[in-house]
């Protein structure tokens, strides 16, 4: 594990106060060890000035953020929809793109394959693509497994691929497996 404590300023509360904040300053891929709840990192994910994917195992969440966000778009794929409702997922998604100068996707990990195909290959590596509560990938796979191994796939060859969580997997777990050994590991110290 390739540790480092950042520092956060005194005075600093959430995020958006933090103005020397910003993802680019990172190698990536990385995780996040925010440490604390509530400091708003996923309103910074939706504000900061890059073409950003909000992937969370949690679709309540999303919602919320997505009634908060203006200009946001939220994709979330069921399993019972039909290939007409694919397709008309991925046409309302396409025209969001075509038609905004900073996308802000929202979807759940299980969605996130076809925010992928749709975005194409070609442009998915323009995005930074935020996978909140990442720790949730173990604690879901008793439950999904397949889909959270899925969801790993399909990030795993991205460069810009923050993986956050105020309660993050144990260290020495991490670095047992392959998408996360040996990645930069960033940890606030508040």
């Amino acid at each position: 594990m390739n540790k480092k404590i950042l520092q956060v300023p005194a005075g600093v509360r959430f995020f958006k106060d933090w103005k020397e904040f910003d993802l680019a300053n990172y190698q990536f891929p990385f995780i996040l060890n925010k440490v604390a709840t509530g400091c708003g990192f996923t309103t910074y994910a939706l504000e900061n000035p890059y073409p950003t994917i909000l992937c969370s195992p949690r679709k309540k969440l999303l919602e919320n953020k997505y009634e908060q966000t203006p200009g946001s778009f939220y994709l979330d794929f069921q399993p019972e929809d039909n290939e007409n409702d694919i397709i008309k997922k991925g046409q309302d998604l396409a025209n969001y793109l075509s038609t905004t100068r900073l996308p802000k996707i929202l979807c759940t990990y299980d969605s996130f394959k076809h925010v992928r195909r749709i975005i194409g290959d070609k442009y998915i590596g323009l995005f930074y693509v935020i996978v909140d509560e990442f720790s949730n990938i173990f604690i879901d796979s008793q439950f999904k497994g397949d889909t959270e191994l899925e969801f790993v796939s399909y990030i795993k060859d991205l460069s810009k691929v923050c993986f956050v969580s105020a309660t993050p997997y144990i260290e020495e777990y991490l670095d047992e497996v392959d998408i996360f050994k040996d990645l930069p590991y960033l940890e606030l110290d508040w």
